[in-house]
């Protein structure tokens, strides 16, 4: 199933609402309009970033050589991640600029991002989790997500300095999501996982 909204909705069909049952008809429309805004806007300008401005940094600072081709020869290896180096600022490029963002400059499309941070803060406010209560929902998930590709990846995201200063309230709930739902976050993170040479070979 290839895309994160199509396994929510059948896992939701298998196993139930979970946590998301709480929630009233407002907060789903929030959680719905907030995700699609992270999906669709902040995340596609982050990508931006770091794929069409950074992409060689960002190939550097993630060991994407180390983590994703290691089982390959050093002349295989190089030559996928000349591909990425070659594709990825172009294709990324072409979908913010199909998307109208391609207009605006690089400040314009940070401050684009920045606005939509400030929303989900303001809306947070001084909850534990975005609806309140003791428990993450679905829209916990999401906003973790997204928002520890601007934190936790090597890279000076615009965004992340943002983060840090404007909405500690957001930085505190992914730090709370990570403390309590992935304890073995650190540990996860140092994990090399070679792509299969089968399916290497065959891209």
């Amino acid at each position: 199933i290839p895309d994160s909204n199509v396994i929510l909705a059948r896992l939701r069909s298998e196993f139930g609402e979970g946590t998301d049952a709480k929630l009233t008809p407002a907060q789903r429309a929030v959680a719905h309009a907030f995700t699609r805004t992270l999906e669709e806007h902040t995340t596609q300008i982050g990508f931006y970033y770091r794929y069409s401005l950074h992409v060689e940094e960002f190939i550097d600072k993630m060991e994407i050589r180390e983590r994703l081709y290691s089982q390959m020869s050093k002349e295989e290896r190089e030559k996928k991640i000349q591909g990425w180096v070659k594709s990825m600022p172009e294709y990324i490029s072409n979908k913010i600029k199909y998307r109208g963002l391609g207009k605006h400059t690089e400040e314009e499309l940070w401050s684009f991002a920045n606005d939509d941070l400030r929303a989900m803060s303001d809306y947070l406010g001084d909850k534990e989790w975005f609806f309140g209560g003791n428990e993450a929902t679905t829209m916990d998930c999401v906003l973790f997500g997204h928002i520890t590709q601007f934190l936790y990846m090597p890279l000076d995201f615009p965004q992340k300095a943002f983060l840090r200063n404007k909405c500690p309230n957001v930085v505190g709930l992914v730090e709370r999501f990570k403390s309590r739902y992935w304890p073995d976050w650190e540990e996860k993170c140092k994990m090399v996982t070679p792509l299969p040479m089968a399916t290497t070979q065959a891209q």
